[in-house]
């Protein structure tokens, strides 16, 4: 059961904003890897000390 704002949007926008939410969440997922390879990784592959 939805609740919230997300309860008054029909079947058609609820669709439409749940891929759209899907894929924010992979985006922030890949961003963050991202920057957690960037800053835990890098450094040791440059041989810096962390």
């Amino acid at each position: 059961m939805l609740v919230g704002p997300l309860a008054s949007l029909s079947e058609e926008q609820y669709a439409k904003f749940e891929k759209y939410w899907y894929g924010f969440v992979i985006l922030l997922v890949l961003i963050g890897f991202g920057v957690w390879f960037w800053f835990m990784i890098m450094p040791k592959i440059r041989g810096e000390a962390v």
